[in-house]
């Protein structure tokens, strides 16, 4: 299929005008994107903290089911303590965190050029 180029001449105050719509198009785009990628991290950090939040709920429950095997039954003279059960550790996942920030402020601080970048355009053609 053969391409066809057509030109078409505007007046320079039209021209203008649309020029400066589309940079506003594209500022608003870049906007949304940067928006869009701030909410992925901030869903992932829900993800995260949920899921840690459930460790330390079923770490707690254990830890309570084992206090409570090891308390005293009526009876048993005072004079004989249990000692309670070591903490279970948690384990943290900080590199994949650092990871995942790492990413978000790379294509944050891409977005951010990139808009910087076309209002610098959209402020040379208002001043033309």
């Amino acid at each position: 299929m053969e391409e066809k180029q057509v030109y078409i001449s505007f007046d320079k105050q039209e021209y203008r005008n649309t020029k400066a719509r589309l940079l506003e198009c594209q500022i608003n785009l870049v906007s949304l994107q940067k928006k869009a990628s701030h909410l992925k991290a901030v869903r992932s950090n829900k993800r995260r903290y949920l899921s840690q939040l459930r460790k330390s709920f079923s770490s707690t429950r254990l830890i309570l089911s084992r206090l409570e095997s090891k308390m005293p039954e009526a009876g048993l003279p005072k004079h004989l303590k249990v000692k309670m059960p070591h903490k279970e550790k948690v384990h943290k996942l900080r590199e994949d965190k650092k990871i995942k920030e790492k990413k978000h402020e790379e294509i944050v601080s891409d977005l951010d050029r990139e808009l910087m970048d076309i209002q610098e355009r959209l402020n040379r053609l208002n001043s033309k």
